[in-house]
């Protein structure tokens, strides 16, 4: 992940629900609130995280899996910290399991100061979707 925003790709942030209740969540391209609606795409992307968490919750027993991309990330402006950390935070009581897949050194860094500060255990990061998808999904 470079730090260098110069020429980046727009911040690029989904969430949907699979067929197998699993949460697939994406940060990609140049992820920070300087560009033009940058808040704005953020907290509606939280509040579908959020409301995605909330709903499987109900619907599976409690059980939340969720898969994050960041692989295709470029960049992270370290002044989102703490709205990230807000959406972990607000997340911890539902999720069952998080995997977090494609982080480059820095991003890794970030989730780790993510998880210590918000208490998350349930959380792991890893190299591959294939690993990441593995772990989530055994007992």
């Amino acid at each position: 992940m470079d730090t260098n925003i110069g020429n980046k790709s727009p911040m690029r942030l989904e969430c949907h629900v699979g067929l197998d209740k699993i949460i697939y969540i994406s940060m990609a391209g140049n992820i920070t609130l300087s560009g033009e609606g940058d808040t704005e795409n953020f907290e509606h992307w939280a509040k579908e995280v959020n409301d995605a968490m909330q709903a499987i919750f109900a619907k599976n027993n409690g059980r939340v899996l969720t898969l994050t991309n960041t692989s295709q990330m470029e960049h992270f402006d370290l002044a989102m910290t703490d709205h990230l950390r807000k959406l972990f935070e607000a997340n911890k009581k539902f999720a069952t399991k998080t995997a977090v897949f494609g982080a480059s050194k820095t991003a890794s860094a970030v989730v780790h100061s993510m998880m210590v500060l918000t208490h998350r255990t349930n959380m792991e990061i890893f190299t591959s979707r294939e690993e990441a998808l593995a772990w989530l999904i055994a007992e």
